[in-house]
């Protein structure tokens, strides 16, 4: 876990550590680390992570730079990703697509769900690599036929809105009322 926070870091990675544990049924060891920088020497000790919990905004190495890095060194390792002053959007944006993230979280965040995400993530590195690639193809076919449906949905509302913004209004009929027949 990668946090400039020292004492938001060693609270969610002590709740973590007590909430996940493994296919053993054993608690996840957590590993703590306050910058981009001191988490990748951890990686390079050649330690194997299943998933890495990452601090979006941090000074120095950003939480975007870290993940480049960590995808270069560790591409397996599922990532999970805080922030507490960005939009999510925003970083969403930031990270694309081929940066692999698991999912992004706004702070505060609820612990029960950080867990399920660092589960899901680090289940999804335990999947082998062939098939990682087809579900990850997928995955981003099925987010783009989404992302499709949804402004098509956009659209649609907006083109059944009279020029007075109320949906289902004839603005040609008197008063803006719906014509009759």
């Amino acid at each position: 876990m990668v946090d400039d926070d020292a004492r938001s870091l060693r609270a969610t990675a002590r709740a973590l550590a007590l909430q996940i544990s493994g296919e053993d049924g054993l608690p996840f060891d957590v590993d703590m680390a306050s910058s981009g920088e001191e988490a990748l020497r951890l990686v390079e000790k050649e330690k194997r992570y299943d998933c890495a919990v990452v601090d979006f905004q941090m000074p120095g190495m950003d939480g975007l730079r870290f993940i480049e890095r960590l995808r270069a060194a560790a591409p397996r390792v599922g990532i999970v990703v805080i922030t507490g002053t960005t939009r999510k959007s925003v970083v969403d944006t930031a990270i694309g697509v081929e940066l692999a993230v698991w999912s992004i979280l706004e702070k505060p965040f609820d612990i029960d769900m950080l867990a399920a995400k660092v589960g899901d993530a680090a289940s999804m590195a335990a999947i082998p690599e062939d098939r990682r690639e087809i579900l990850t193809r997928q995955i981003e076919k099925e987010t783009e036929e989404l992302r499709k449906l949804s402004q098509s949905l956009t659209d649609a509302g907006t083109a059944r809105r009279g020029a007075n913004g109320r949906p289902g209004l004839d603005t040609a009929s008197p008063r803006g009322y719906p014509p009759t027949s």
